[in-house]
């Protein structure tokens, strides 16, 4: 038995335009992301750095990023149009000719993460090579349950 493989141009995705009003940002990065498994680049950069994602409780989340070799001021983490970007770049990159071998990574990176509507950065922290971002989902009052008396 022959599987095909499930990318944008698979009819099971023929429909979706016609059913998700007002989620076209959202329908357009699944196909990318659909289309990223099922042909990866040669230069898989998705998997550096390591992260590890975390729901805490309902609404609550926790991204952690090792970033060994980094410091705090070669990293940046910014939300832009329903994203998280975390990016780091080094400041200095002197070669030591001392170095026998160098297999801690500290390329230049951007990791990003779609983020559902109404999540927010509740914080962020940079210890011991680790970006920890707290990420919280606030509704809106119109949107949170409610209780009418008869």
């Amino acid at each position: 038995m022959t599987r095909q493989m499930l990318t944008s141009n698979h009819p099971f995705f023929s429909n979706f335009p016609n059913l998700v009003i007002g989620h076209d940002r959202l329908f357009k990065e699944m196909l990318r992301m659909v289309d990223d498994v099922a042909y990866p680049s040669l230069q898989n950069t998705a998997n550096y750095p390591p992260h590890n994602l975390y729901q805490e409780e309902d609404g609550k989340y926790v991204i952690e990023l090792a970033v060994a070799g980094f410091e705090s001021n070669e990293l940046e983490v910014r939300t832009e149009d329903g994203r998280l970007f975390i990016s780091g770049e080094k400041k200095t990159e002197g070669s030591d000719e001392k170095t026998i071998h160098k297999g801690i990574a500290q390329r230049p990176f951007e990791k990003s993460f779609h983020l559902a509507e109404n999540i927010i950065i509740d914080s962020t922290r940079f210890l011991n090579g680790i970006i920890t971002i707290w990420l919280e989902q606030v509704l809106p009052e119109e949107k949170k349950r409610k209780l009418y008396s008869l």
